[in-house]
């Protein structure tokens, strides 16, 4: 797929600094592409993101536009800035600490050339030994993981995921929730009749908590904040409603995370080591879910994910 102007594709990051991003820009520089690649960093200012001459001069351009603090704690506030900045017509929501196989840019451009309003890569766990790192990414992108035949999807991960810049830019000052949760803008492209597509040849190596506090942390603040954006419009009785259902979600979730491992089979190394990590997680999240159903957002899980999510690595044990 070629575009009209100068770029292909655009990837937006959110970053503080460069040494946030320097690993995936070292991963982007090995695509076959990154000459018609940009990348736009959401950060809160410019100050800590001077680039060396050398990731500068490996692709299309490198664009940094600034969010302001209180944005950048906001996730989808910054993002939801990048994208009106973005100049390609395909973009993908990167993240710090997912880094994208040689031949991802080419697979998803390919897969781009169909209706798709968006495009999924497949999965790859980045920090395979961990129990604790499994569970966390069975349970947030276990219908891709790597294995899996290219087709139309329902869903496909939100982040890390490629959209048509023309679909985001319809829902104008409406982008911003939007972004809340990635699930809730794929939910709504396909509820607006719109196809997704999920493209196994594009793959990236996502890197996933491991350190045991940060994990139960990431786990209950992930759950509130989806059930506090998932539950935004909703009235006082249905917020109840699901609260008190909440203890219902770990079998439900627990039950399509039977159904991932048993499509791509025995997680190696580790066997049943997984499954108390994994009822935990489902417990962990359900409770989250409860809280965010009855409270709403908290500012504070909001910066906690924030941390967690850019800061990914520090997170991450060195079995990556």
């Amino acid at each position: 797929m070629q575009a009209d102007g100068a770029f292909d594709l655009t990837v937006i990051l959110p970053a503080d600094r460069f040494e946030t991003i320097q690993e995936i820009m070292a991963s982007l520089g090995k695509q076959a592409g990154r000459k018609r690649l940009e990348i736009v960093i959401a950060a809160p200012s410019a100050e800590h993101l001077t680039l060396p001459d050398d990731v500068k001069d490996g692709f299309g351009a490198i664009r940094v536009v600034e969010v302001g603090e209180g944005a950048f704690a906001h996730l989808h506030e910054a993002r939801a800035a990048a994208v009106r900045a973005v100049s390609a017509p395909i973009v993908v929501f990167g993240e710090t600490h997912s880094f994208p196989e040689p031949g991802w840019q080419e697979a998803l451009l390919e897969a781009h050339r169909g209706p798709w309003a968006a495009v999924g890569p497949a999965m790859v766990n980045g920090n395979p030994e961990s129990a604790i790192s499994w569970s966390g990414f069975l349970l947030d992108y276990g219908p891709w993981i790597e294995r899996g035949e290219p087709g139309p999807r329902s869903r496909i991960p939100g982040h890390n995921g490629a959209f048509k810049r023309d679909e985001l830019l319809q829902y104008g000052d409406g982008l911003t929730d939007m972004m809340i949760s990635d699930t809730l803008l794929t939910d709504d492209l396909v509820r607006r009749g719109r196809q997704l597509y999920f493209a196994p040849a594009a793959r990236t190596r996502h890197v996933n908590v491991s350190q045991p506090r940060a994990w139960i942390s990431e786990r209950f603040a992930a759950g509130r904040e989806f059930a506090s954006a998932r539950s935004l419009e909703w009235s006082t009785a249905r917020r109840l409603g699901f609260a008190a259902a909440s203890p219902l979600i770990p079998a439900v979730r627990g039950y399509r995370a039977i159904g991932d491992v048993r499509r791509i089979g025995r997680v190696p190394g580790l066997g049943l080591r997984i499954v108390p990590a994994l009822v935990a997680s489902l417990l962990i999240s359900a409770a989250g879910e409860c809280l965010g159903y009855l409270r709403g957002s908290s500012d504070r899980a909001v910066e906690r994910l924030t941390e967690i999510e850019v800061h990914r690595l520090r997170y991450a044990r060195s079995d990556r």
